[in-house]
């Protein structure tokens, strides 16, 4: 059983996925990324927020040296995961599929919030890898696992 640290953002290996995730009952899971309805679909999310917010989103981003394009899903995806961090101050876990990035943009992902998660004690980004995964797996969003 692979227990979710809080303040990291990791890419889940396929021995990890291969085990259950174990997750408190008090953990908000949110899905980012997954072809389900319940899933945070990232432009759709990113339409929502304010342009002041996005703003000062990128403002945070550059402060740490990362400077985003909004013209690429890639620089979206960061100001999207952010504002969900940020929403609440409920244990949380994010869990985003990879699919439609190269490996080199999720590197470029997990380097820039891996400079920002350690300011988020009770919250983690888990990157689902499908290019390591060869298993298919069945989402259960009542219970937040990937099964």
């Amino acid at each position: 059983m692979y227990d979710v640290p809080f303040g990291v953002c990791e890419i889940l290996s396929n021995e990890i996925i291969l085990e259950d995730l174990s997750f408190d009952d008090d953990y908000d899971i949110v899905f980012v990324n997954f072809g389900t309805d319940k899933a945070v679909k990232i432009f759709s999310y990113f339409k929502k927020i304010r342009q002041e917010r996005i703003n000062g989103f990128l403002d945070i981003f550059k402060s740490v040296g990362v400077e985003l394009y909004l013209k690429d899903v890639l620089g979206v995806l960061h100001i999207v995961l952010l504002d969900i961090l940020l929403a609440d101050t409920n244990k949380q876990v994010l869990i985003v599929s990879d699919t439609g990035f190269t490996l080199e943009s999720i590197l470029f992902l997990q380097q820039n919030f891996k400079l920002l998660m350690g300011n988020f004690s009770n919250k983690s980004i888990l990157i689902y890898d499908e290019h390591l995964s060869k298993a298919t797996f069945k989402i259960d969003f009542k219970r937040g696992l990937l099964l």
